[in-house]
């Protein structure tokens, strides 16, 4: 999952890697043009709330962290159906498997898709010690037991 922050880093929104790179894409065209539309997304069954919804704008500011180094081809047919859709009065509609937004500290990370270098960068990030020599796995709980 890849984070939108929307307005500061108290506005993280989780975002797939692939729908948000799209968005990122859909979201630069609509901002340098100085035009502004809502962005949408139903919850997950297992959050309070069934949807929540932001007005993008160019004065709002954004930030894209994305959890996969390397980024994902891009679907020109889905571009040109967000921009569509983003210009319309409902804006952009994310479906909920695409988005996580419950509070960042009350969800685990899944180390299981890391690679050993960014789990030991993660490892020296955290003031770990003796990191250097394990294995990604014993990795993976020395991260988890934090």
């Amino acid at each position: 999952m890849g984070v939108l922050y929307y307005g500061g880093p108290d506005g993280a929104i989780d975002i797939a890697d692939r729908v948000l790179a799209h968005l990122k894409v859909v979201i630069a065209i609509k901002l340098r043009r100085g035009e502004s539309f809502m962005l949408s997304w139903a919850h997950p069954d297992e959050q309070p709330g069934r949807r929540s919804a932001i007005w993008l704008h160019p004065s709002i500011p954004l930030r894209f962290l994305f959890e996969d180094a390397e980024p994902p081809e891009l679907d020109t047919e889905l571009i040109d159906h967000l921009e569509s859709s983003a210009s319309s009065s409902g804006g952009i509609r994310l479906l909920a498997e695409h988005v996580t937004t419950a509070p960042r500290h009350d969800r685990p990370v899944d180390y299981g898709a890391w690679t050993i270098g960014r789990l030991r960068t993660r490892a020296r990030e955290l003031g770990l010690t003796g990191y250097s020599d394990k294995r990604k796995a014993d990795l993976i709980a020395m991260l988890s037991s934090r």
